[in-house]
């Protein structure tokens, strides 16, 4: 196994539209480099204690609402947003209902998809939009401290935060997995690890996770997740999703022989 190039794409759908009164909008800071001098101290404002402690009860919602909240597990979801900590949530566009918003409390949204915003029916609610796509060009890099800081932000004045995209798989995942190493202190493979437990259906691309790595070299020295090559797909992973792969193509051979085999016995 080797590292190699992923050529892993993701199209990105629709944002439902919704009633028209004013944003307020946060807009990054461009980086001047990367990283700064500030950006490269690990900043272990929150324990490791809280991320163990900190499964949370079902968010409130009304009994006539359709945006229930449901626990499986360890998880709490509600309305496709999964909550990863007590004030962090992680979505695609689905939970930007307004009534999805303001059952959770959000009152603070990085919109990390490269489409806009619909404007929401509140006054109250900052939003950071980064306009990527989820390609294997995409540089996202330079907006992991500008992001991560913010979320920070966001717990100390005791607020509310959603990170989304458009399916919550690959692009606001991968934010969420730069605040986790920087300001948890936590390495990238353990960041992923409890990002799956909350929500399982995370896939940084291959090129989001590369930088990912890169960004944890910057904070900690040294990586804890590599990108290896697998022969048996032809494919480039990082290695955290090896045995998730492994299961996804030995699940696929298996269809695969059962046609095969259904096939010869209506033949012959």
């Amino acid at each position: 196994m080797h590292v190699e190039e992923n050529n892993s794409t993701k199209a990105a759908v629709y944002l439902s539209t919704m009633s028209s009164i004013t944003k307020r909008q946060v807009v990054p800071e461009a980086a001047p480099g990367f990283p700064s001098k500030e950006s490269t101290v690990c900043h272990n404002s929150i324990s490791r204690k809280e991320v163990r402690t900190s499964i949370p009860p079902k968010c409130s919602s009304s009994s006539s609402s359709r945006l229930k909240s449901r626990t499986v597990g360890n998880r709490t979801t509600s309305g496709d947003a999964s909550k990863v900590l007590p004030w962090l949530y992680l979505s695609g566009a689905r939970a930007l209902r307004p009534k999805c918003l303001q059952n959770l409390g959000i009152n603070f949204i990085i919109n990390t998809a490269a489409l806009e915003l619909p404007v929401l029916p509140f006054t109250d609610i900052e939003v950071m939009p980064l306009m990527l796509s989820d390609s294997p060009l995409e540089d996202i890099v330079p907006h992991f401290n500008a992001v991560a800081d913010a979320l920070e932000d966001v717990r100390k004045r005791n607020g509310c935060a959603l990170v989304h995209c458009i399916a919550g798989v690959s692009r606001s995942p991968a934010f969420i997995l730069a605040y986790l190493v920087k300001y948890l202190n936590l390495s990238l493979r353990q960041a992923y690890q409890l990002l799956r437990q909350m929500r399982p259906n995370i896939r940084p691309n291959t090129n989001f996770f590369r930088q990912l790595i890169d960004f944890e070299v910057i904070l900690n020295g040294h990586s804890s997740v590599r990108i290896i090559y697998n022969a048996e797909n032809g494919l480039s992973v990082p290695d955290v999703c090896e045995e998730e792969l492994k299961v996804i193509t030995d699940s696929r051979w298996a269809v695969a022989v059962k046609e095969r085999k259904n096939f010869h016995n209506l033949y012959t």
